[in-house]
């Protein structure tokens, strides 16, 4: 039997050649076009390949590295499976085109051999893949059974059925939108994220059955996936809701079916994420040992308490404003959009700030709320930005609205006071939302700090560590400052161009500071701070999945500023 070491270098080799073929694709410019409807970009989300092959070569003999590698190698399955699926199909596409009437015959050359290419590569990290996952389940080590779990067969089920439901809609708004809505189709299904996820999420339903009689290692990775799995499901609630509600506030003609179909979505999307988040904490709940408990004072339990309850009200108050200004379809609309992460974020924020006050969460729940609190801070500042920018110059004005209805009679009756004075309320949810997130950020790290454990001798990697989030901080900045740069030379462009282009690439740079800030700031003394450890963990997967989620998108928007590029 070949060990692993040796399919893990096979593995590595894969990857890089697979990042290679991406690369030179993206040179060619061999990606999806406005000719392409039903083409699915697959370029750099399979470089997963790359990195467990890397995590297994580099694993220390420890059981979370185990789990943690272990995790990878499903996430590289599930992403190549779907990726060798999108490729078959996309080779199909292009050999029925006719070249006369999409593009260039050297273009089509240039996406068949990248998707030749990547289809045969993708059936090769499948196969080792799958060999990695069999070695770890099938050793001895690893066979000890744990209590059976009513609970999570039921979670398991719930998931699967959903996972399924979720891959038949997804296939339904393909096929429908590329026959309705060409301009939506060529963005709906851009990427192969959203069925990667969807098959993650079923696998993830899959271990949850198994586990509910299975060993500790198939619990611990089911603990792993479904960790790694919470933020892309908010993502992708977001997502459908933010599909539904640009799909309102287009001002154009939708049908009754079309607005039911879009709001199923947003509410499978949300059963999905509950169901998630339930099983992970049950999960959190088994795993949990009287000797890692860590128990608060009455105060610091009726704090957190009281921000859980404070943060679900906004959360609730939020989705309810939002919803009712979106279904009115009023026109400030068109400014404030529909990048509202927020109430799903604080929402989030609640559960684990409840949670962190049990001394049987504590240890996770806490650092997993320093986290969320930052994400919630972030979402929030492209709302405050938009709002002032559009308030210092002349706000709900005549002339504003003549730039979108010219002579028409809305000017005058819907862009109202009323209008204005909902927006303000909004604007103050999101503003106190910033203000509690940065309080509670403030308090769950200041309890990180004061939880000390035994050093474990790794505070040589405190070094690198503190260097590396410096490196991500420059970074960050350097996009920071092009976007302020492109903002302050976008003063003759239309209001919504600066505000969806130059004020939201400047609300993205500032999360790409926030994060790499943090990790400086806790860096100090690491080694003997367990929260700390943790949190860092808990950001450094949900950065991963996230970045990993979103590189294929970077094609869009290329010819408008350097800081959208970076």
């Amino acid at each position: 039997m070949i060990s692993t070491e040796r399919v893990s270098v096979l593995q590595l080799v894969t990857g890089f050649f697979g990042f290679l073929n991406a690369m030179v694709a993206s040179l060619q410019n061999a990606e999806k076009s406005s000719h392409l409807d039903l083409y699915i970009n697959t370029h750099w989300i399979t470089t997963i390949v790359v990195f467990a092959g890397a995590a297994r070569l580099l694993m220390i003999n420890s059981w979370p590295a185990e789990i943690f590698s272990l995790m990878l190698q499903f996430l590289c399955f599930c992403i190549t499976v779907n990726a060798m699926v999108a490729d078959f199909w996309n080779l199909r596409l292009l050999s029925a085109l006719n070249a006369t009437l999409g593009p260039t015959p050297s273009t089509i050359s240039h996406l068949q051999i990248y998707n030749s290419m990547d289809a045969l590569l993708c059936v090769i990290a499948v196969l080792l893949s799958s060999y990695i996952i069999y070695h770890h389940f099938y050793s001895n080590v690893n066979s000890y059974i744990q209590t059976p779990s009513v609970k999570l067969l039921g979670m398991g089920t719930a998931l699967v059925v959903l996972g399924v439901i979720r891959f038949v809609c997804y296939f339904c708004e393909f096929f429908k939108l590329a026959g309705q809505d060409r301009i939506r189709a060529l963005f709906a299904n851009y990427t192969l994220d959203e069925p990667a996820w969807i098959c993650t999420q079923l696998a993830l339903g899959v271990l949850c059955v198994l586990s509910s009689r299975g060993s500790k290692l198939l619990r611990a990775l089911t603990l792993a996936l479904a960790a790694s799995t919470l933020m892309p499901s908010v993502f992708y609630l977001w997502l459908d809701y933010r599909w539904w509600a640009s799909s309102r506030l287009s001002f154009g003609l939708l049908s009754k079916s079309s607005a039911y179909w879009q709001a199923a979505g947003v509410v499978i999307s949300l059963c999905n994420v509950g169901v998630v988040t339930a099983t992970l904490v049950q999960l959190l709940s088994m795993h949990s040992t009287t000797s890692h408990r860590v128990s608060f004072d009455v105060k610091t339990k009726r704090f957190l308490v009281v921000v859980a309850a404070i943060f679900l009200v906004l959360s609730c108050s939020t989705i309810t404003l939002d919803v009712y200004t979106i279904w009115k379809k009023m026109f400030y609309r068109l400014f404030h959009g529909s990048e509202q992460k927020t109430p799903f974020l604080t929402a989030l924020t609640a559960i684990f700030a409840v949670a962190a006050s049990t001394s049987r969460f504590a240890p996770i729940a806490l650092p997993v709320c320093i986290i969320l609190s930052l994400y919630s801070l972030n979402s929030t500042i492209f709302q405050l930005i938009s709002y002032m920018y559009l308030s210092w110059n002349g706000y709900f004005g005549d002339q504003l609205c003549e730039l979108f209805f010219p002579g028409l009679g809305r000017c005058f009756l819907e862009v109202t006071k009323n209008e204005a004075v909902i927006h303000f309320i909004q604007m103050m949810l999101d503003f106190f939302v910033l203000l509690l997130s940065s309080i509670l950020c403030a308090f769950a790290i200041r309890i990180a700090t004061m939880v000390k454990a035994e050093t474990t001798g790794n505070r040589r990697l405190e070094s690198p560590i503190r260097w590396l989030g410096v490196l991500m901080a420059l970074c960050g900045f350097a996009v920071l400052m092009q976007a302020i740069a492109f903002f302050r030379s976008s003063t003759d462009l239309h209001p919504m161009v600066v505000v969806y282009m130059a004020l939201y690439h400047m609300a993205l740079a500032i999360g790409l500071v926030v994060f790499p800030l943090y990790q400086i700031i806790c860096s100090e003394n690491l080694g003997t701070q367990p929260f700390n450890q943790t949190a860092l963990l808990v950001m450094s997967v949900v950065r991963f999945v996230e970045i990993l989620t979103q590189l294929d998108y970077r094609g869009t928007g290329d010819d408008l500023s350097m800081a959208w590029k970076v």
